[in-house]
């Protein structure tokens, strides 16, 4: 009977292969300015927005006695046909 020899490999030789290299890309930096700015109009458009709201609250009575009024003179109207 014959035997059959396999050479032992102590080395993976798939590791010596050359491989791509890929080139890792440093996140884009953000200036303390830019910050500042995005922070800023966000803080001037709720600003903003707060003003409008508070605005709808000072007139809201104002703006429901017109209404009252104008329906009641088309009630008004409607009486004359």
């Amino acid at each position: 009977m014959k035997t059959i020899s396999i050479k032992p490999k102590l080395v993976d030789h798939t590791l010596f292969i050359k491989r791509e290299i890929i080139k890792r890309i440093n996140p884009i930096e953000v200036h303390d300015k830019k910050v500042f700015y995005v922070n800023l109009i966000m803080f001037l458009i709720i600003l903003i927005g707060i003003m409008f709201l508070y605005h709808r609250y000072e007139n809201k009575e104002r703006e429901k006695q017109i209404t009252e009024k104008n329906i009641k003179d088309l009630h008004e109207e409607m009486k004359k046909y």
